[in-house]
C-alpha cells in the first residue's frame, strides 16, 4: 500500500496517501485517506479515489490539504504512456467529492505530472519533473468550482535531467520548486530551488536558491516547503548525512538564515528527505536514521533555529522509512512511514503540548462555501485544554474578521457578552478549564459583502488562562466565497419584438404546411 508515502495536515484535517494500494484488480491504483480530529482523537472520515482510476496510476504518491480542499497526485496514470494527473477534492459537511481532474495543457508522455502537489486556498501547484522538452511545474487557480491552468513555471536556466518540479510548495502568492539534480557550476547534482511570485495573474521567478556550502551530490531541492516569508529546502546528500536550509525573504530578496542538521546525524540518515515549515516551526524527515527513520523538530527564536525534539515511532523497527513524508501545522505534526509492516505503511501524529501545565488548542471551522451578500453565515470556534493542568484566570478569544465579512453577532454558553468593535470580536470567560475538556463553542455570525473577494482567511486566537503562548493558540480558516449563478438577463424591447416575429414566422410556416397537406389529400 505504501500508506504514508505522502502526508499533509491543515488544522484538524490530515490526508495520507497510499500510492501503491491495490483496488479491485487494479494493482497500484492508489488511494488517499482523510482523517479528522475531535479533541485528541483522530478518526478516518473518508477514502479518496480517482473516478477514472487505473492500474499503476500511483494515486496518492503526493497529497496536500488546505481547509476543505485536498489535491492528490497520480503521476504514472497506469502503463498507457499518458501524462500524469492531479485530482482536486472538496469537503461539504463531512463528505468529500472529486471537484476536478487537473492535467497539463501541454502534457508530454510519461511527464510524471503529479509527482508533487501543493495547495493554498484557491491556488494549486503541480510538479512534472519529466515534462519534455524541459521539466516544469503548473499553477492552477479556482474560480467558483472550476480550476484553470494559470501558468506553466520553468527554471530560468533549465537543463535536461535537473528534476525541476520533483518537489513543490505554495503559500499565497509565493511558490518554491526544487530541482535536486541541477548542476551548479561544475558540481553535478548539487541542486537548486526556485522561488516564483505572483502579481495579478502573472508568475515570475523572484530568485534562485542555493546552499552557501553546496557541493556535488547534495541533492539540494529534494524537498521544499514555504510558509509566508520563510522557505526550507532539503539536501539529502549533504555531507553523506543530509541537511536542510532555511531562507527568509526581506522585500524581494531571499537570504540563507541557517543550515539545519540533526544533533545525532550519521552517514546514510538522508536527513532532508522531507521538510515542512509552519510559522517558527520546521520538521525535517531522516528516513535512514538508526535504520528506522526519524523526524526532527526545529523552532526559531528571533533569527536562530534550534533543535527542539527528535520524533520517532513508538513501535519503530528497521526499514520503516519513518520520515518519508512530514507535515506540520499549528503545533500538529504528521509523519509518514511508508514501509511499516511489510510496506503496508503507517502515519504518526504528534502534538506540541508545550511545558507542563495548561495548553490551548483552538479550532475554527465553517460549513460549505459562502456567497456574496449572504446574511447569517457562521463560524464555529472551539477552545480545548490539551495540557496537564487546569487553566487559571481569564481566557480571551479574539477573532479578527477579514475585509469582505462583517461580524454581526458572537455567542457561546458561558462566554458572557462578546464584544464587536469594527472587525474584531472578543469573548472572555474566567471559569477553569480542566485538561482534556473543551469550552462550549462560540458561534460567530457574519454578513458577506456583495464585493467580497473569492477567498478570505479568518483568524482566531486564544490567550490567558495561565497558558504559555504557542503555535496552536491561533486557528486560521480559509473560506471560499462563490458567486451565485449569473441571472438570465431581461429581454430588451428590441429582443422581445424579434422573438414575436420569429414566433409569427413559425406559425405561418405551420399554417402553410397544413394547407399543402390538405390540398394533396
Amino acid at each position: 500500500d505504501a500508506f504514508g508515502v505522502s502526508v499533509s495536515v491543515s488544522g484538524d484535517t490530515a490526508v495520507v496517501g497510499a500510492g501503491f494500494k491495490k483496488i479491485g484488480l487494479n494493482r497500484g491504483q492508489g488511494e488517499a485517506y482523510v482523517f479528522v480530529r475531535s479533541g485528541t482523537t483522530w478518526t478516518q472520515q473518508q477514502t479518496l479515489t480517482a473516478l477514472d482510476g487505473v492500474t499503476d496510476a500511483v494515486f496518492g504518491f503526493s497529497v496536500s490539504v488546505s481547509g476543505d480542499t485536498a489535491v492528490v497526485g497520480a503521476p504514472d496514470q497506469g502503463q498507457n504512456d499518458i501524462p500524469g494527473a492531479a485530482y482536486v477534492f472538496t469537503r461539504s459537511g463531512t463528505t468529500w467529492t472529486q471537484q476536478q481532474k487537473l492535467t497539463a495543457s501541454d502534457g508530454s508522455f510519461i511527464n510524471e505530472f503529479g509527482i508533487s502537489v501543493s495547495v493554498s486556498g484557491d491556488t494549486a501547484v503541480v510538479g512534472a519533473f519529466q515534462q519534455q522538452p524541459v521539466a516544469a511545474a503548473y499553477v492552477f487557480v479556482r474560480s467558483g468550482t472550476t480550476w484553470t491552468q494559470q501558468q506553466k513555471l520553468t527554471a530560468s536556466d533549465p537543463v535536461a535531467g535537473d528534476d525541476f518540479g520533483f518537489s513543490v510548495s505554495v503559500s499565497g502568492d509565493t511558490a518554491v520548486v526544487g530541482a535536486s539534480f541541477a548542476a551548479f557550476g561544475g558540481s553535478v547534482s548539487q541542486g537548486k530551488a526556485y522561488v516564483f511570485v505572483r502579481s495579478g495573474t502573472t508568475w515570475t521567478q523572484q530568485q534562485k536558491l542555493t546552499a552557501s556550502d553546496g557541493v556535488a551530490g547534495d541533492l539540494f531541492g529534494f524537498s521544499v516547503s514555504v510558509g509566508g516569508d520563510t522557505a526550507v529546502v532539503g539536501a539529502t546528500g549533504n555531507n553523506s548525512r543530509g541537511a536542510a536550509y532555511v531562507f527568509v525573504r526581506s522585500g524581494t530578496t531571499w537570504t540563507q538564515q541557517q543550515k539545519l542538521t540533526a544533533s545525532d546525524g550519521l552517514a546514510g540518515d538522508a536527513f532532508g528527505t522531507s521538510v515542512s515549515v509552519s510559522g517558527d516551526t520546521a520538521v525535517v524527515g531522516a528516513t535512514g536514521n538508526n535504520s528506522q527513520g526519524a523526524a526532527y523538530v526545529f523552532v526559531r527564536n528571533g533569527t536562530t533555529w534550534t533543535q527542539q525534539q527528535k520524533l520517532t515511532a513508538s513501535d519503530g523497527v528497521a526499514g520503516d522509512f519513518f520520515g518519508r513524508s512530514v507535515s506540520v501545522d499549528q503545533g500538529t505534526a504528521v509523519i509518514g512511514a511508508q514501509a511499516k509492516n511489510s510496506a503496508q505503511g503507517a502515519a504518526y501524529v504528534f502534538r506540541n503540548t508545550g511545558s507542563s501545565g495548561p495548553d490551548f488548542l483552538i479550532t475554527k471551522s465553517h460549513v460549505g462555501n459562502f456567497t456574496p451578500g449572504q446574511v447569517g453565515a457562521t463560524y464555529t470556534i472551539t477552545v480545548m485544554n490539551t495540557g496537564t493542568a487546569s487553566t487559571a484566570g481569564a481566557v480571551t478569544v479574539t477573532d479578527t474578521v477579514p475585509v469582505g465579512l462583517t461580524p454581526t453577532a458572537a455567542a457561546g454558553s458561558g462566554w458572557g457578552v462578546c464584544s464587536i468593535v469594527a472587525q474584531t470580536v472578543t469573548c472572555i470567560r474566567s471559569d477553569a478549564l480542566a485538561t482534556g475538556i473543551s469550552y462550549p463553542a462560540i458561534t460567530l455570525t457574519v454578513t458577506v459583502s456583495a464585493t467580497a473577494p473569492a477567498t478570505v482567511t479568518n483568524s482566531a486566537t486564544v490567550t490567558g488562562g495561565g497558558v504559555t503562548a504557542n503555535a496552536d493558540d491561533t486557528a486560521n480558516d480559509a473560506t471560499t466565497i462563490v458567486n451565485p449563478n449569473t441571472p438570465v438577463p431581461a429581454i430588451s424591447p428590441f429582443g422581445l419584438a424579434l422573438l414575436m416575429l420569429m414566433l409569427l414566422a413559425v406559425a405561418l410556416y405551420n399554417m402553410r404546411s397544413s394547407r399543402r397537406s390538405s390540398e394533396l389529400s
